[in-house]
């Protein structure tokens, strides 16, 4: 018999809520980092009084740092993103009843219990009427 619910579902619902947390460290540190290369990438500037060989220094830092920004960025902007886009814990398990609950599941459901309830009723009614 096949599971109703995968157990793949499970799994994901108990990692999602690391995973989330993951997601927004990298992102919150990678926001932080892009600050911190920005302001190098601004500090590192070539000056007009300085020499040429210290310019040049500076412009391969600028481009080093420049690199360096665009890989975090992207790092820290599909970080967030995906962060957003997760559904937590709960929100997953809701997804997954709703996708599994429906009216004719509900109904069927219904009919079950009032068949065994009154199979029960007939029961007891049999055995009391046995003892009298």
């Amino acid at each position: 018999m096949e599971p109703i619910i995968s157990p793949w579902l499970i799994y994901l619902a108990g990692i999602v809520n690391p995973l989330k947390f993951s997601l927004g460290l990298i992102a919150f540190l990678g926001f932080i980092t892009s600050f911190i290369i920005g302001g190098f990438y601004h500090i590192e500037s070539p000056c007009e009084s300085c020499s040429g060989v210290y310019n040049q220094k500076a412009e391969a830092k600028q481009k080093g740092a420049l690199k360096l920004l665009k890989i975090v960025g992207i790092m820290t902007i599909v970080s967030f993103v995906l962060q957003a886009f997760i559904p937590d814990k709960d929100t997953l398990i809701a997804i997954a009843i709703a996708n599994i609950v429906t009216v004719d599941n509900i109904q069927g459901a219904n009919e079950f219990v009032k068949t065994n309830v009154q199979d029960y009723i007939n029961m007891l009614t049999d055995a009391i009427n046995k003892v009298k």
